[in-house]
Order: C-alpha cells, then sequence, then structure tokens
C-alpha cells in the first residue's frame, strides 16, 4: 500500500492563502499603479471584465413559513395558521415571531433572517413579492410549493455599473497575485527540469501551496483518495523511494499537481499476500500499474517467494 503527499497548485487557492498573509500592501499596488504599462493592464482587465464588478440587486429580507400538504384540508389548515401569525404581526417584533413558529428550520434559527439575496435565488411567487416589498413593512400570505410565507424586507441595494475608481485597487491587487503566482509555478517548473525536486518542494511550502496525504490506498484501487484527476492518479504510480517527487507538473484544466512519496507498506501473511497477487493480477492491463512497477525495475529485483505462495495455499 502507498502513501503520497499531494498539492493542487491553481490561482484561487493561491490567491486566497496570500490574501490572508496580507502580502500585498496598499504601498505595493500604488507603486504599481504608477507604471503606465500596468495601469492599462487594469483598465484593460475592468473594460473586459465589467459586468464581475457591476453591483447586482439585492434585498436583505426574514420570512416566516408555515409548511401546507398536497391535500385541501392540510392546505386550508396551513392558510389558518399563518393568518393568525399576520394578526399576531400587527403587535409582536417579527423576527422574535419567526423564532417560535416558523417551518423553516434553516432561517428559523436565525429568527427567519435570509440574508441577502438577488434576483432567480428564490421561488417566483416568493420572489415577485420580496423585491417590491417597501423596506420595514410585512407582506400578506405568499403561497408558494412550500406552503405560506410572511416576508419583511429590512434593506434594499440597488443595482449600479461598476465604476473603474472604486474597484481599481481591487483589480491591481488581483493582477499582482496573479503574476506572483505565475512566477512560482514558473520557478517550480524550473526546478522540477533540472531535477532539483528538494528546491521544488521547497518552492510549494514558501508559496503558501498546500500539501495534503492521500493516506494508505491500496496499489490496485481505480480512485487515489483526494485526487479525482485522473492524469494526476496515473503520474501517482510514478513515483517511488527512487523518485520520491513527480518529475513534473501534472495539469489537469486550471490545477496543477505536484505528487511526493510518503510511505509504502507490505501486507505480513502468506494469505494477505496472495490475495494482493490475485488482486493485482486482474489489475495487470492497467497502464498506471504498470507504471508503478516499471518505476520500480529500475532500481529494484523481483524475486518470487515459491516455497512462501505454496505455505499459503496449504493454509
Amino acid at each position: 500500500k502507498l502513501n503520497l503527499e499531494y498539492t493542487a497548485i491553481n490561482l484561487a487557492e493561491y490567491t486566497k492563502s496570500q490574501a490572508k498573509s496580507s502580502t500585498v500592501g496598499a504601498d505595493d499596488i500604488q507603486k504599481k499603479l504608477a507604471d503606465p504599462q500596468f495601469n492599462k493592464r487594469v483598465s484593460d482587465y475592468f473594460v473586459t471584465n465589467k459586468s464581475e464588478f457591476d453591483v447586482k440587486e439585492q434585498i436583505k429580507a426574514s420570512h416566516i413559513l408555515i409548511r401546507a400538504a398536497g391535500d385541501d384540508a392540510s392546505v386550508k389548515k396551513a392558510e389558518e395558521k399563518a393568518k393568525s401569525i399576520l394578526v399576531r404581526l400587527q403587535k409582536e417584533d417579527f423576527s422574535k415571531v419567526a423564532g417560535q413558529v416558523s417551518e423553516d428550520p434553516g432561517s428559523k434559527v436565525k429568527n427567519g433572517d435570509l440574508g441577502f439575496f438577488g434576483r432567480g435565488q428564490m421561488v417566483k411567487e416568493f420572489e415577485a413579492v420580496a423585491f417590491t416589498l417597501p423596506v420595514g413593512k410585512v407582506s400578506e400570505l405568499v403561497k408558494t410549493n412550500y406552503g405560506f410565507h410572511i416576508i419583511k424586507v429590512s434593506e434594499k441595494i440597488a443595482a449600479a455599473p461598476a465604476v473603474l475608481e472604486k474597484v481599481q485597487l481591487e483589480i491591481a491587487k488581483k493582477l499582482i497575485l496573479t503574476d506572483e503566482f505565475s512566477t512560482a509555478v514558473k520557478s517550480i517548473e524550473a526546478a522540477l527540469a533540472e531535477g532539483k525536486t528538494e528546491e521544488a518542494v521547497k518552492l510549494v511550502t514558501q508559496n503558501k501551496f498546500t500539501w495534503k496525504e492521500t493516506g494508505y490506498f491500496d496499489l490496485a484501487t481505480e480512485n487515489i483518495p483526494g485526487l479525482s484527476s485522473p492524469q494526476a492518479a496515473k503520474a501517482a504510480f510514478e513515483v517511488n523511494k527512487l523518485n520520491p517527487v513527480s518529475k513534473k507538473l501534472i495539469r489537469d484544466s486550471d490545477v496543477q499537481y505536484l505528487i511526493k512519496f510518503k510511505d509504502m507498506t507490505t501486507t505480513s501473511s502468506a494469505t494477505a499476500v496472495k490475495n494482493d497477487i490475485d488482486t493485482l493480477g486482474r489489475q495487470k492491463s492497467s497502464a498506471a500499474y504498470r507504471q508503478w512497477i516499471d518505476g520500480h525495475r529500475q532500481g529494484s529485483s523481483i524475486q518470487t517467494n515459491t516455497a512462501l505462495l505454496q505455505d499459503g495455499e496449504k493454509q
């Protein structure tokens, strides 16, 4: 069984990790913006991706839900209950009542609060009322497939087109981190190309790319834990004690993987060995398995312990 370490290198994770450590400060951004070429990159990015920064219409609302089953009697009963709650809301606090009677478990624990949401996120009957309801007002009953809703809007954000001056710093920081990411990946690729695997591993850590562990898995497995990428899974069988780090970054869409050998264990009982051999025999057509064997042939000699196998058959 093998145990491997791997890191998934992608821009989104890099940006997230660097943002936490605040590596790009305001002074760094202003210095970059003083460069006309970089400033033009920021402007071009804004023009190309303007919709990314446009302010979308949003509202913040709370609701009380009384669920209604499909039959007429249940629907009528739910409607009567919801109407009685409307009466309570004429004198009582909406959030307090929502926390007591709402039958939507997700928002009930938040006293009915749904947070901010935009158009297209709620069912059409709910949305039609919520986006036209004045702030602070309580709606009449709103019937949906879920039951009867009572809605209260607490805040509205109007849609507005983005303005470059307001998002310039955000775009600049994003481009700076993109450039840093590109430089980091190139340095790792260069180290691997020169056979400097230890340096490549250090660069991964220095740039805050996270190492993860697969845990022990059987060589005959079709799915290596954590490695959903077929290309990375294939390359995983190329690493061993003699060649502990993959020779290059393995690209899969917008993610690049680096894989590192951590440990290998072997079974000790003759029966277990025979079972493993039988399993591996069934998997001999697997390209990944063949590559793993080829990697070991370079520095190992493979011998069959026939006495051990015969002893296992007798047991």
